[in-house]
């Protein structure tokens, strides 16, 4: 998946907390971090190198939250933090 390219200097980017509001199988991503643009792409950022159906999870606002927890950042999007679902 291509991302847009940011000039550090000039993008200020957000932190985005995503959490899975669905059933979570035993170690399944249930939890992410990603730094993003806005709430779209911080979904897509999430959702890459996973099966088809935690794919759709993490598109679904049914299905997951997607919560701004800063600003102000610089640099450009990415994932930063997947935490797994317990037994």
């Amino acid at each position: 998946m291509n991302y847009p390219t940011f000039n550090s200097r000039n993008t200020t980017l957000s932190v985005f907390l995503l959490t899975r509001t669905d059933e979570v199988d035993y170690e399944e991503a249930a939890a992410q971090v990603v730094i993003a643009g806005d709430a779209d792409q911080a979904r897509r950022i999430a959702m890459e190198n996973l099966s088809k159906d935690q794919q759709l999870s993490w598109l679904d606002p049914q299905r997951s939250t997607c919560v701004e927890v800063a600003t102000g950042v610089h640099g450009e999007p990415s994932h930063v933090l997947t935490a797994h679902a317990a037994c």
